[in-house]
């Protein structure tokens, strides 16, 4: 884990207002038929072309080509290289489907790339596509009037949201925001529906995976009632991936972590200054190693 200051989603995302999403018809043409409206706040410089030709999305092997665009901020190529149907079939959600089904699903979906920083949908947006994450990392969070925010989750390479939209035709629940350049593979709602009726353990796995989120933000919840922030600071740590030695790998800003337990920067600080203090923790060149990870446990009362 990486703690360092990070541009805030505010000094990068400063517009509001409307916009142009570029989309393929099938005829593989851009198309401007795709208007959306952004009531939170979002970064400009969205490619809008409203002409050109691109490959036809007819194969499973589908990869996306970063494009350097107005402002730097968003971009997306189709070609033929890497086989999105073996990522799909690495993901919890997809990876009992018939080989079949993944080619179709594969075909039918539509891949992405996005900078850092860059809001994907906003609570009560459509929530029309499952959405995978090949690369990089997708946080999904609430945020207040105030500008306040809680990141609920964060998505790594090989995991999927937008499950609760995909289940019930409801609009999306929170904000999806991107925390480095990622690329991303969008699946219509309705092949995900018609796969559920066809193969019961697909419709079981988003079954499972409906009820694990409720789950973890029933405990997340807890916590946040019932846990003092160090202890939530604690229970964040325990939860990172770590090497052999301790150290956790997983960048995280001070202000992502600050996010992640629902409190201030200064107060997550100094709960890790206290751990450190303890001996629990070590904190080097801005990278944290976990030396005495039953203490914390104990500690945040696991």
């Amino acid at each position: 884990m990486v703690l360092a200051d990070g541009p805030s989603s505010a000094s990068r995302c400063t517009a509001r207002g409307t916009g142009f999403l570029p989309g393929l018809n099938a005829g593989g043409d851009f198309s401007h038929s795709g208007y959306v409206s952004f009531p939170q706040p979002v970064c400009w410089g969205l490619v809008v072309q409203l002409s050109g030709k691109v490959p036809a999305l007819h194969s499973s092997k589908v990869k996306t080509t970063p494009v350097e665009t107005v402002g730097g901020a968003f971009s997306w190529r189709t070609g033929m290289s890497t086989d999105v149907t073996d990522i799909l079939r690495t993901t919890d959600l997809l990876g009992s489907a018939p080989t079949a089904d993944l080619e179709a699903i594969s075909a039918a979906s539509r891949s992405r790339t996005f900078r850092r920083g860059q809001i994907l949908f906003t609570a009560g947006d459509p929530g029309n596509t499952l959405i995978v994450v090949i690369s990089g990392r997708v946080k999904v969070v609430v945020r207040s009037a105030d500008g306040g925010e809680l990141t609920l989750t964060v998505i790594a390479p090989g995991g999927v949201f937008g499950e609760l939209s995909v289940a019930d035709g409801g609009p999306r629940s929170a904000d999806a925001e991107t925390l480095e350049d990622c690329r991303l593979l969008f699946v219509p709602r309705e092949v995900i529906q018609d796969l559920c009726g066809r193969a019961p353990s697909v419709a079981q796995a988003l079954a499972s995976s409906l009820a694990a989120s409720l789950r973890r933000l029933t405990e997340e919840a807890s916590d946040l009632v019932f846990l003092d922030l160090p202890r939530r600071v604690a229970k964040v740590l325990l939860s990172q991936p770590r090497a052999d030695d301790g150290v956790i790998g997983q960048k995280m800003t001070q202000e992502e972590f600050a996010h992640r337990v629902g409190g201030a920067r200064q107060s997550v600080n100094a709960a890790l200054r206290g751990f450190e203090r303890r001996g629990w923790i070590q904190v080097r060149n801005q990278a944290v190693t976990v030396k005495q990870a039953a203490a914390l446990s104990r500690f945040a009362g696991d």
